[in-house]
């Protein structure tokens, strides 16, 4: 963007977007997570923020598949701390807390 320049969003900007809300949303970007399969947690983090792609492996093709992704920003507190260490006991927290809640979803579909 550039100093007086007018902004203008068009009706295609406006047709890229919500294309680009759907792909986000849709298979094979996001796929619906199957409490009885296993998961695979990815997670990166820096001192602006942590992100996380929690996975399952499809039978069909047997790839892994986005099953939810996020990301959390850190505060500005949170950003002078140890990147490493805290980034480390961060995602751990997380993973915990988050295998936690899929464990807890197992039990009562068993």
């Amino acid at each position: 963007m550039k100093n007086n320049v007018p902004f203008v969003w068009s009706s295609g900007c406006e047709a890229e977007l919500q294309y680009l809300k759907q792909c986000l949303i849709s298979d094979p970007i996001l796929k619906p997570m199957d409490p009885k399969k296993d998961l695979v947690l990815s997670t990166d983090g820096s001192v602006y923020g942590l992100g996380f792609c929690v996975l399952q492996k499809d039978d069909d093709d047997d790839m892994l598949h986005a099953v939810k992704y996020g990301v959390f920003s850190t505060t500005p507190h949170q950003a002078n701390y140890s990147a490493t260490t805290y980034m480390d006991c961060r995602r751990c927290k997380d993973s915990i807390r988050l295998e936690d809640r899929i464990s807890r979803a197992r039990c009562m579909l068993a």
